[in-house]
């Protein structure tokens, strides 16, 4: 509580400042920690300390979570290897997770090239590097009912399920190593996208059965064009179909519908012809600067903000008085602009 009513009294600038001096010596006590973790595991001091494992010493000693234990221990066994790694961790260039995923495809040929491609990378770019680096083969299409929880002892909804989907997904296949993954009635994975190789990617998540039917009947209409009813084509032909229609990248200037009639000059409506113009000029991505400069890199929940605001004026059909801002930024133009009415307005009820 002291620490917080602390940060309050700071100005926007002695926060901001704060929070750089912060991050750099949370970055800093990482590598250190890390390399504490790597002397002890070495002496095997965590065996003194009454721990089998330096997971548990982690986890019941340090009092870390399983996957931050997890994240640190395989930091330090590549950080043993390679100690330039624990440099490259203090001064911000990778992260944890970057060497949880590079840990195992760092050799002492290419650790220094790695370390270089590695930075600044998200752990989705990350990913995508790891699987140019080694390759899997595709995964087969499976549709698969998740039992629900609340099942009577010795019942399994999943199994008296015979749609041909869970038929496909129950029999082996030769060609494939890695069989689907099952899921338990307490434990249902969360959406996942996975890098295998530099072409392609695993994805994953749980739906419902409205969902299935869809599906199904995506597959039905396609037939003439994808008899094999891949999930893959199945759905990419779904994304083509949306994005043509809806997606403001891929709509033609001609195809910008006309003003509607009996619209007067200041209706609040934006003509399409601006948003295609708008959304052009701002390379759909939303507009907002910094004071140091860095915008904004949100493409996703734009929408399309007053610079002067409609109700003090300002016009809709003007390409220059009309932005793409993200909901967060276009939330806070409008408190600033109408103070604690906008804030009220905006808030849910």
């Amino acid at each position: 509580m002291k620490l917080i009513e602390a940060c309050r009294r700071l100005t926007d600038a002695d926060l901001m400042d704060g929070l750089e001096r912060a991050v750099r010596c949370e970055r800093g006590f990482a590598a250190l920690s890390i390399a504490h973790l790597i002397e002890i595991s070495q002496r095997r001091l965590h065996e003194d300390e009454g721990y089998s494992s330096l997971f548990e010493f982690c986890t019941k000693k340090l009092g870390y979570s399983e996957g931050s234990a997890y994240k640190r221990i395989q930091a330090a066994r590549a950080a043993a290897e390679f100690p330039a790694l624990l440099e490259a961790l203090a001064n911000g260039r990778i992260h944890l997770t970057a060497l949880v995923i590079l840990r195992p495809h760092l050799t002492a040929d290419n650790y220094g090239d790695m370390l270089s491609e590695a930075e600044g990378k998200s752990k989705r770019e990350l990913e995508h590097l790891a699987a140019s680096l080694s390759p899997r083969p595709d995964l087969r299409d499976h549709i698969q009912r998740i039992p629900l929880p609340e099942s009577q002892p010795g019942e399994s909804p999943a199994a008296s399920d015979s749609s041909p989907e869970n038929e496909r997904s129950s029999e082996p296949d030769a060609r494939v190593p890695h069989p689907p993954i099952m899921v338990s009635p307490t434990r249902i994975e969360t959406d996942s996208i996975r890098p295998i190789s530099p072409e392609r990617v695993h994805f994953g998540f749980t739906g419902g059965e409205p969902l299935r039917v869809k599906i199904q009947r995506l597959k039905e209409l396609l037939r003439h064009k994808h008899p094999a009813g891949k999930l893959e084509d199945v759905i990419d032909a779904a994304a083509e179909f949306y994005l043509e229609r809806k997606d403001p990248d891929r709509r033609k200037e001609t195809f910008a519908r006309k003003p509607r009639a009996g619209l007067s000059d200041h209706s609040r409506r934006v003509p399409q012809s601006v948003r295609s113009a708008v959304w052009k000029r701002d390379d759909g991505r939303c507009s907002f600067v910094s004071k140091s400069g860095q915008r904004c890199s949100a493409r996703g929940g734009l929408e399309f903000d007053h610079i002067v605001p409609w109700a003090v004026g300002g016009r809709s059909d003007a390409v220059e008085n009309i932005r793409l801002l993200c909901r967060a930024h276009n939330q806070g133009a409008a408190i600033r602009r109408f103070g604690d009415r906008a804030r009220r307005r905006r808030e849910p009820q």
